[in-house]
């Protein structure tokens, strides 16, 4: 069978197209696994390790099934391809690429992220409760002061209280030079 210029052509276009898009292409390429642990610790702090692993492993399937979506179309015969359905193939291929997200990874991201939400509602209920005990021990002291600013203290049990300290301290001083 001989083959046209054209024919020719879109034969080599269509390799030079999959050595472009399939070359490099894959996920664990683009991003290695500790890069992509080490990104996601920084940006979302407090991710359980394992949400992260399942996280990659899922773009990454997702993304191999988009290569082989992609290496499926430019694998149609080439000489049914014109110039302008090739191009409209690709952006097809694009599109469908772009719809196809892992449902499975928004799960596991929405899982966790309602994991974290919980966790924060718990810190914050916490904090809430040291702020109150804390607002309350100001409020005493408050009370305390404005108690002795205004002279609502009882001076004379304080002052019985004082004298009572002295003598067991004046006891102790006596037993001990006795000794």
């Amino acid at each position: 069978m001989i083959m046209s210029h054209k024919q020719i052509l879109i034969s080599k276009m269509s390799d030079i197209v999959k050595e472009f898009l399939l070359s490099k292409s894959s996920f664990e390429h683009i991003i290695s696994r500790n890069k992509f642990t080490g990104l996601a610790k920084k940006n979302c702090r407090g991710l359980n390790p394992s949400v992260i692993n399942i996280l990659y492993e899922s773009l990454r399937d997702q993304k191999n099934e988009d290569l082989q979506a992609i290496k499926a179309s430019l694998d149609q015969d080439p000489r049914t391809i014109d110039g302008s359905s090739g191009v409209d193939i690709l952006r097809d291929t694009d599109v469908e690429v772009n719809k196809t997200i892992s449902l499975s990874a928004l799960e596991n991201v929405v899982d966790h992220l309602k994991t974290v939400e919980e966790g924060l509602d718990q810190e914050i209920d916490q904090l809430q409760k040291q702020c109150d005990y804390q607002l309350g021990e100001i409020e005493s002291m408050v009370d305390q002061l404005s108690d002795l600013k205004y002279g609502n203290i009882d001076f004379l049990d304080s002052i019985d209280e004082v004298v009572e300290s002295l003598k067991s301290v004046e006891t102790k001083i006596m037993d001990c030079q006795q000794r």
